[in-house]
């Protein structure tokens, strides 16, 4: 019995964790509360926007995780730091500095998201819920990469149980109202377009996820592994895209669809249960991009021989959280414009690009080796 648990722990570490852990850093700025659905695809017309979501994102995270993975593994690049320097060279802070952009705006993404958590279904102030937020992710990231990874992996499949069941409920109740909203006549807007900024936008959070790569050894686990990632991580999205069609139009003047969504659904109960999973999924997500960088300040550490204090852990996920409080003043709808506008075509150009290019020329001259120094 224990080499069938040692052998199926094995397993997901390889093959399931990693598409877990981006799954579970994505999805509060991917699809958590509903305003990222609603700014990207319901702004398309029902079936567009399905076609957006499930189409070019699936493609373009699986083919970009392939790619990431097989490179980190063959350079044992486990740190976003030594990952860019591969892709960019000397040019690799560009990445970086738009990275801890994005991390700040992601982290006033996530405080205004717990804010209105608070306000519309407890009745609390907004700053609780940015002070909840923040203490609750500096304790996690304090234990380093064995917690993280157990926290990202153990919530992931409460959050996929719930999506499941959320989405059968609303299904039983709003089905014929979803089959209409697919039914409507297209508006001819692009959901190619829409696709690929919002498939973009995921992959900023990519190099957060080279921590759990450690476990991959060949080249046939980093392809089957990155392949996951895509379905793995959209899957969800979709199936809350669908319950969102069961009140469009409407539900695009909203601005946190998931609560307007759950009181639909007449449950008060269930309404309190889906917002603390949503909660414990905002905080996953602030431990997993702030892990990423504590783990490219330690690697700054191991090339001076020197060990990272622990301590620094939950000071910098506390200092770019106070930072984020002040920019959730914007509002979740404002945040979510802006990373759709901006942020989604630089990553395209310092990230996705280079990867296609750069990256698949290292791992071609690599022949499989793995490089080593």
């Amino acid at each position: 019995m224990d080499a069938v648990f040692r052998c199926m722990r094995k397993l997901f570490l390889i093959f399931l964790l990693p598409g877990v852990a981006f799954q579970s850093i994505i999805v509060a700025g991917g699809y958590g509360t509903g305003q990222e659905l609603s700014v990207f695809f319901l702004s398309l017309g029902a079936r567009e926007g399905l076609l957006g979501l499930t189409v070019i994102p699936i493609f373009v995270i699986s083919l970009s995780a392939t790619i990431s993975f097989e490179l980190a593994r063959l350079y044992q690049a486990y740190d976003y730091r030594t990952f860019f320097q591969l892709l960019l060279g000397k040019a690799w802070f560009v990445w970086e500095l738009l990275f801890l952009t994005s991390l700040i705006m992601f982290f006033a993404l996530m405080g205004a998201a717990a804010g209105e958590i608070f306000s519309k279904t407890f009745g609390l102030a907004n700053i609780g819920g940015t002070v909840f937020l923040m203490v609750s992710v500096s304790i996690i990231v304090f234990w380093g990469s064995w917690l993280v990874e157990r926290v990202l992996s153990f919530w992931s499949l409460v959050l996929y149980v719930t999506y499941i069941f959320f989405f059968i409920w609303a299904f039983h109740e709003f089905g014929d109202n979803i089959t209409n909203s697919l039914n409507m006549p297209p508006t001819g807007n692009s959901w190619v377009m829409n696709g690929t900024a919002f498939a973009c936008l995921q992959l900023s959070m990519m190099p957060a996820v080279l921590f759990v790569l450690t476990h991959i050894k060949t080249r046939r686990q980093a392809v089957v592994a990155g392949a996951l990632v895509g379905p793995i991580a959209i899957v969800p999205g979709i199936l809350f895209y669908l319950v969102m069609l069961g009140h469009y139009p409407e539900i695009k003047e909203i601005v946190l669809p998931s609560n307007y969504l759950l009181e639909s659904l007449g449950s008060r109960s269930f309404q309190i249960f889906f917002q603390i999973v949503l909660l414990g999924t905002l905080i996953e997500t602030g431990a997993g991009v702030i892990h990423a960088f504590n783990e490219r300040l330690d690697s700054l550490y191991r090339t001076k021989k020197k060990l990272m204090p622990q301590k620094l852990r939950p000071i910098s996920a506390i200092t770019l959280m106070l930072i984020a409080t002040l920019m959730s003043k914007l509002g979740l709808v404002q945040l979510v414009m802006i990373g759709a506008k901006y942020f989604s075509w630089c990553f395209m150009l310092t990230f996705l690009l280079p990867l296609l290019t750069v990256g698949m020329y290292r791992i071609v001259k690599s022949k499989g080796v793995v490089q080593v120094g």
